[in-house]
This record gives C-alpha cells, sequence and structure tokens, in this order.
C-alpha cells in the first residue's frame, strides 16, 4: 500500500509540474478508475485520495483544468461518474468524488470500454476548449 501512495503523490506531482510549465495552460483531464471486484475497498480509497490530491494541486475552472471521471468493469458496467462541464470548483469536484461508491460485480475490466467511452462521450465535451491538452489517466 505504501508503494502505491508514493506513486500516486509522485504522479501528481509531476502532473502538477507538468501542467505548470507545459506552454497549454488549459486542461481536460479524465480519470478511468478500475470499478472491477478485482479492486479492494483500500485500492478504491487510493485511487480517490490521488484525485483529491490532483484537484488540491490546480486551478479548477473553464479557464483551466476540467476533470471527469469514467468508471469501467465490463463493458455493461463502464459509465461515465461525472463529465468534463459539471463540476466548476475544486469543492464541487471533491464533494462528487466523495460520492463514488464501489460497487461492481464484475470481475470483467474493460479498459478499452472506457476509452471509448472518453473518446465519443467526454471529449466532445471539449469543442469550445479545442485548444486544451487532453490526458486520460488510467488508475
Amino acid at each position: 500500500m505504501l508503494q502505491v501512495t508514493v506513486w500516486s503523490y509522485n504522479v501528481v506531482r509531476w502532473l502538477t509540474v507538468w501542467s505548470s510549465l507545459c506552454c497549454a495552460e488549459t486542461w481536460e483531464v479524465v480519470f478511468a478508475l478500475d470499478d472491477s471486484s478485482n479492486v479492494q475497498q483500500s485500492e478504491w480509497s487510493a485511487m480517490l485520495t490521488f484525485i483529491n490530491s490532483y484537484i488540491d494541486q490546480v486551478v479548477i475552472g473553464f479557464g483551466n483544468i476540467r476533470i471527469s471521471v469514467v468508471r469501467y468493469s465490463s463493458t455493461r458496467s463502464t459509465s461515465v461518474a461525472f463529465g468534463l462541464n459539471e463540476y466548476r470548483s475544486a469543492g464541487e469536484l471533491k464533494t462528487a468524488i466523495s460520492r463514488l461508491g464501489h460497487f461492481s460485480q464484475s470481475s470483467e475490466r474493460n479498459l478499452a470500454e472506457a476509452f471509448r467511452i472518453t473518446l465519443w462521450q467526454i471529449l466532445p465535451e471539449t469543442q469550445q476548449r479545442y485548444f486544451a491538452s487532453k490526458v486520460t489517466i488510467s488508475y
């Protein structure tokens, strides 16, 4: 568990530094979370902590960074938890993330479906921000 926490912290720090140094100040960030029954509750909590840590270190809003979450397991269970346009502040995002329960009964992990949903359902929301960098983080 300690390795996951250290790795998560380093990734959050890297993303924060990269986003501040990169020429693009606007980002569309999609977190694809493994919601299969293979994931223990402690691992699910670590994923949510990871996202909250990232939110704490960046500026959330239409002119800055927007965040979406996709939950994946079986093809039928993969869905958008919330889109890029739903929450416009760090507080709103953190509240939404705290409400994400882990309840999948499927042991299937269909990351390809999560990417398909990201490409066809979430990224079309970015048409007004065509200049924004797009990032998907699979956890």
